[in-house]
Parts: C-alpha cells; sequence; structure tokens
C-alpha cells in the first residue's frame, strides 16, 4: 500500500540528512538526541530520554522503565551545524532543479519546502557508546513499551535518536503512481501555511496520490488572528530529518534470557566490552564478509521482513545473517548515500550493496553478549565506495 509518509521517505532518504519526517511538528516539546520513541505515519513519538533524570519533566509523561540505566553522552560526540541547510527546496531526483517549479517524469517524487531557507542540525560523531548502550537496554525499552505504555509495537521498532535537523517553517509534497509528465509549482500562500503553496498538474492528466502538508500548524491554532504566529516564528523546533539508532535480536534470543545486571544511573559502571579482531569466514564461504570477531562460527538465515520505507533493516539483517553475533546494532548515520530511486526502493539499494561490497562487521561483547555492527564505513573509501555505487 503507497502512503505519503512512506513515498516521501523512500524518495528523500538518499539526500544524507537523515530520515525524513512527514510531520515534523514535534507532539510534546521538540526532539531531543537520547530520545527513545518510535514512528507512526512520518512522526516521531517520544517514549522517554535516558539522558535526562528519571523524574525530569520530559520523562514524566509515561514515566521511564524499571531497569534504567542514564546514558551519558561525552560533549565531544555532539557536532552542530547552524547552516546544515541553505535552500528553499530539497527534492528527489525525479524533478529537475526547483525555484519557482520542478518539472519531471515520474512514477513517485518527493518535495520538502523552507519558506525561511535554513535549517540547522545537531547530530553524534560515530561512536561505540550508543551501539553498547543500547545493546544493554533495548529489550528493557520494548518490555516497557509494550507492557507499562501498553503499545503495540515490535522490538525493531523501538529507536534512539542520534541526531536531528530542524527548521521553524516546512511544507512537504510526495507523488505516487502517476507515471506521467507533471509539473509542481510552489507560491506564496496563507502566510501561517508556512509560505508555501502547492499546486501540480500533468500533461496526460492528474494522477490522485498526490498529498501534501504544511506546518506548524499548532501556531496557526494558538494565533489570534490564525495568520501572523507562523509567519513571524523564528523557533527551529521543526524536525525535518531525523537519525536514529536501530537494535535487532537473533531469533530466538529471548528477553528472559539477557542479562539482568544494568548500573545504576550516573554510577561508574565497569565495562566489560572489547572489541575482537579475527581472520573472517571460511574460506569457501564467498557470501559473507570479513567478519571483525573472535569467532569463525556463522549462523543461521534470520528471515528479511521486507521495510521500504525503513532503510536500516537490510543491514541488520545481514548482520545477523553474515556473523554470530546475539544482537544487531545500526544507524541511520551509516547509509551515507546510499538510497538512489533509480535503484528502487531504499531497501533494495541497500541490498545491493551489501551484496556488491559486503562490508565488514565489527563484534563487541557487552555484558557476555555479543553486538555486531557494520565497521569503517566512516572512513573515506568506505563512503566512496557508497557514493560511486549508487550514483553510477
Amino acid at each position: 500500500m503507497v502512503t505519503p509518509w512512506g513515498t516521501y521517505a523512500n524518495q528523500l532518504i538518499g539526500m544524507g540528512y537523515g530520515y525524513p519526517l512527514w510531520d515534523p511538528e514535534p507532539e510534546r516539546g521538540e526532539v531531543l538526541i537520547g530520545d527513545v520513541g518510535f514512528l507512526v505515519k512520518g512522526r516521531f513519538h517520544r517514549l522517554f530520554n535516558p539522558t535526562l533524570p528519571s523524574d525530569h519533566e520530559v520523562n514524566r509523561f509515561c514515566g521511564v522503565p524499571d531497569v534504567f540505566e542514564e546514558l551519558k553522552i561525552p560533549d565531544h560526540l555532539y557536532s552542530h551545524k547552524v547552516s546544515a541547510i541553505s535552500a528553499e527546496t530539497i527534492c528527489s531526483k525525479s524533478f529537475t532543479r526547483l525555484d519557482v517549479k520542478g518539472k519531471g517524469t515520474v512514477d513517485q517524487g518527493a518535495v520538502l519546502v523552507l519558506p525561511t531557507k535554513t535549517a540547522e542540525s545537531m547530530q553524534l560523531l560515530p561512536n561505540s557508546l550508543l551501539p553498547k548502550y543500547m545493546s544493554r537496554n533495548h529489550p528493557y525499552w520494548h518490555e516497557f513499551a509494550t507492557e507499562k505504555a501498553q503499545l503495540d509495537l515490535k522490538e525493531e521498532d523501538i529507536i534512539l535518536v542520534g541526531g536531528w535537523v530542524k527548521t521553524a517553517r516546512w511544507a512537504v509534497a510526495a507523488f505516487a503512481e502517476g507515471g506521467r509528465e507533471v509539473e509542481v509549482s510552489f507560491g506564496a500562500g496563507h502566510a501561517a501555511l508556512a509560505d508555501a503553496s502547492f499546486s501540480i498538474t500533468a500533461k496526460h492528466g492528474l494522477s490522485r496520490t498526490w498529498y501534501q502538508h504544511f506546518g506548524p500548524i499548532s501556531d496557526v491554532d494558538a494565533s489570534n488572528d490564525g495568520m501572523s504566529t507562523s509567519a513571524t516564528r523564528q523557533a527551529q523546533d521543526q524536525c525535518v530529518f531525523l537519525h536514529y539508532y536501530k537494535s535487532k535480536r537473533r531469533l530466538g534470543i529471548f528477553h528472559k534470557f539477557l542479562p539482568k545486571a544494568i548500573a545504576a544511573a550516573g554510577e561508574p559502571r565497569e565495562e566489560n566490552a572489547r572489541d575482537g579482531y579475527g581472520s573472517g569466514p571460511p574460506e569457501d564461504d564467498d557470501t559473507c564478509p570479513a567478519i571483525i570477531a573472535d569467532s569463525d562460527s556463522l549462523i543461521e538465515e534470520v528471515p528479511q521482513r521486507s521495510e521500504d520505507h525503513d532503510p536500516t533493516a537490510p543491514i541488520l539483517d545481514y548482520i545477523l545473517q553474515c556473523s554470530d553475533v546475539s544482537v544487531a546494532v545500526t544507524s541511520t548515520m551509516d547509509l551515507f548515500a546510499s538510497t538512489d530511486p533509480d535503484y528502487g526502493t531504499p531497501s533494495e539499494s541497500i541490498r545491493g550493496w551489501l551484496d556488491v561490497s559486503r562490508p565488514p562487521i565489527q563484534v563487541t561483547v557487552v555484558d557476555g553478549w555479543r553486538v555486531g555492527s557494520l565497521h569503517g564505513l566512516n572512513d573515506g573509501a568506505d563512503s566512496h565506495v557508497w557514493f560511486c555505487l549508487f550514483q553510477q
């Protein structure tokens, strides 16, 4: 089933800013690094934030898990950029350059409009802290979400925010199942409607799968005249792109068998994690990558679940299929510019790259459990491979 939020994410994930949110408006306070939550229809919903004390205002709405380990992120891991985006529009490759109008012959397309022509970003630098932390705590987060918060979520649905791109006002649009020559126009609409309005014409008729959305709506509702607040607002609290970490356990590794001992919040913790570096897979195995670990054992295959709007899913499956780890952890920051719609959905693009490149897997032992993640994707060589493969 084609959805506007799915199409929008599929088309813009390859821009490299993070996961595109169809609904950037925050629900209860703006998105923060360290937020634990989930995505529904292109909007992020926070459960709690472990970088803050358990009794902090942010953590009072839903509460916190019974097993709550406070996350302390060193200042040097944060990277802030005031002008992460300095443009009025960001559009998928199916459209030509957009100033006032964009034309293209497309089956799918997406556009983000920034009326203020600017967006700032904050994200964590590549690190080993959050993958280790997530592998220790992720099962307790899912237990909290399903049992205490009574949400219907799979364990892989729970994510940990590692970065964001925010702006003051926005408008988004997605076009699917058209297959016709279309023209998208942007004009000055009501100031309260993010200073942008969309119109679309089709050379041979109009597809009914054109969607548009704008905000922040809350400012329109709060304004006495219904017009002025959004036009003059400067607060950059609308999250248009999101970076997150995601974890997946091997089938058969149940929560009750995971370690129970978690260090008290704020207390020093004796880390028994170590990095193992070994030879790799058996010589006659040409289907898996070199495994950076202290074991040559391979594992049974884990069935893949197709989620076109979750580009991290094939990476998690790859780590579990091609190593003997119990837990796989990855993030949207591992993706780079790897998702070109010309090669299919983001999931198909990434699976294609994994099949060709077979990146090595780094294994770390955390509390007795082997945790796997992709290795070396932040050096120049691997990022060059991503770029070349998907920009040919």
